[in-house]
């Protein structure tokens, strides 16, 4: 963490608290103003791009390291000459109404593009069958390790919207951990995404792969996802992606008020009691061991 994030995460724990508008209208404001040139000149029709790979999309659980595995795909995805379009998150600050749009064939065929471009995270995990024709990194993660950090990022890192989502956070927090991950809501979501994962966990055009998997051997899933995309594996761009990566420290104390928390695996059990894991274990339970989680 450089210098300037530590003063910036200090700056965003103190207005998280004594001014959360102000905060949410900084962070807004900020984005609006100096993030997404390439996304608007992309809705305007003015980023072209003249490579002929399929377009690509990523489909991950949030609270997955979806940021860091986009940055890599993007790096893969443009080396051949493609353009990387952050569309999900765009839409989140400028047109997002409620719907997703690109669950609209008329808006897709106007907005998307079946080669050229990888737009980066879809969903989490969204009607797949609307990306016919695109190539796919599925990502998924254990979820009683994704409530708890869901939990985290919640109550302690999220940038509160209005005075209902601060009043959101308050009944998390006084609700407490072990209650907030048994929500029917978080439960039913999670368990959605893990479905559709295992739904397209041998479609064609799909890679694959579990999020402790990537972390635990990193070399080998960004190859895996240049085969998929490039065809090939460049060694070059290999060692620029290797160097990116840097495995969780299983004993370090994750930092609640950041979305980075330490990226670790396997911290429900420390930060669950017996009898909530044992709940979960039986709402997930042949879910994980389709995917080989282990349940113990």
């Amino acid at each position: 963490m450089t210098i300037e994030n530590k003063y910036l995460l200090a700056l965003k724990k103190r207005l998280r608290h004594s001014a959360p508008g102000l905060l949410s209208y900084g962070a807004s404001l900020y984005y609006r103003v100096f993030e997404f040139k390439e996304e608007k000149a992309y809705m305007k029709g003015g980023l072209k791009s003249d490579c002929d790979e399929a377009s690509l999309i990523l489909l991950s659980s949030n609270r997955a390291a979806t940021q860091f595995i986009e940055d890599v795909l993007r790096k893969i995805y443009e080396y051949d000459g493609g353009k990387y379009v952050a569309l999900n998150r765009y839409l989140f600050f400028f047109e997002r109404k409620g719907e997703v749009p690109y669950l609209d064939p008329v808006w897709m065929e106007k907005y998307m593009k079946k080669s050229g471009y990888f737009y980066g995270q879809q969903g989490p995990f969204t009607n797949h069958e609307v990306f016919k024709g695109y190539k796919k990194v599925v990502m998924c993660r254990d979820p009683r390790d994704l409530l708890v950090s869901h939990f985290y990022s919640f109550t302690k890192a999220h940038v509160p919207r209005n005075k209902e989502f601060i009043q959101k956070i308050k009944e998390a927090e006084d609700m407490g951990i072990q209650k907030y991950v048994l929500l029917d809501e978080h439960i039913s979501g999670f368990r959605n995404s893990l479905k559709q994962a295992v739904a397209l966990k041998d479609k064609e055009d799909v890679f694959f792969c579990k999020y402790e998997d990537m972390m635990e051997d990193f070399p080998s899933f960004q190859e895996e996802c240049q085969k998929l995309i490039n065809g090939t594996v460049d060694k070059e761009l290999s060692y620029k992606l290797n160097a990116l990566h840097k495995k969780p420290e299983v004993n370090k104390i994750a930092d609640n008020t950041r979305h980075r928390r330490n990226g670790a695996w396997g911290q429900f059990k420390k930060a669950l009691e017996p009898e909530t894991i044992e709940k979960l274990n039986l709402e997930f339970g042949d879910l994980l061991t389709v995917l080989d989680y282990k349940i113990e």
